[in-house]
């Protein structure tokens, strides 16, 4: 049995230099090289089919993520040249924690992109790069076109999703993850097909974007 899957070059535009843990600047562990080495395993393998994407659009990631944050991560890396230019890794100073916020009400759409940083990201290992929004845009057309091979009566895919995507909460990115890929396609699915959907994730870590969304 041939197994299908799906995947792009297009994840390679987020290219991250570096990123801040454990209040250190260390090389990224997400970075293009993990997916590429899959890749290349995949189509060595005789029993694996690797074909491109469809595009979907922004309507599925709307679905399940605020509309803000979609329109903040095209954007954001652009903006931050203006007032910065030539910056590779995009990252917040600071952060719109509850507590800084609680009893000034709420703040406006539109804040210089410094402050907006800080308002979609929870953290400082997820550096926006050029290509980025691009890459996350691609890594969730690949998870809804390999649920759409197995809605049209494949057994089962493979979506060679990167950035990826469980740590994306509704309204946030971080966790090396943007839109969150699993979340948009079993949207899709019980949303279109009425079928209730299992998502099965052995990740090391907590998919907490997945169960905040859910």
């Amino acid at each position: 049995m041939t197994t299908p899957v799906v995947a792009s070059v297009v994840h390679r535009r987020h290219a991250p230099l570096a990123e801040i843990e454990s209040s250190g600047l260390q090389s990224p562990w997400e970075h293009p090289g993990r997916a590429d080495a899959i890749h290349d395993v995949l189509a060595a393998d005789d029993r694996f089919a690797i074909a491109d994407p469809d595009e979907w659009g922004t309507d599925p990631i709307a679905a399940v993520h605020d509309p803000g944050l979609v329109e903040f991560l095209s954007r954001a890396w652009g903006d931050y040249q203006i007032l910065h230019p030539g910056t590779h890794d995009v990252v917040p100073d600071v952060f719109a924690s509850a507590g800084l916020l609680d009893g000034i009400g709420p703040i406006r759409e539109r804040l210089p992109v410094v402050a907006e940083l800080g308002r979609w990201c929870f953290e400082t290992t997820t550096p926006l790069t050029e290509g980025t929004y691009e890459a996350a845009r691609g890594a969730v057309d690949i998870a809804l076109s390999a649920t759409q091979l197995v809605l049209a009566g494949a057994d089962h895919a493979y979506g060679l999703c990167r950035p990826p995507g469980h740590h994306a909460p509704r309204a946030l990115y971080g966790g090396y993850c943007f839109f969150n890929n699993a979340a948009v396609a079993a949207h899709q699915v019980a949303s279109t097909t009425g079928s209730r959907v299992t998502v099965l994730d052995v990740d090391y870590h907590h998919g907490n974007g997945t169960q905040q969304i859910f």
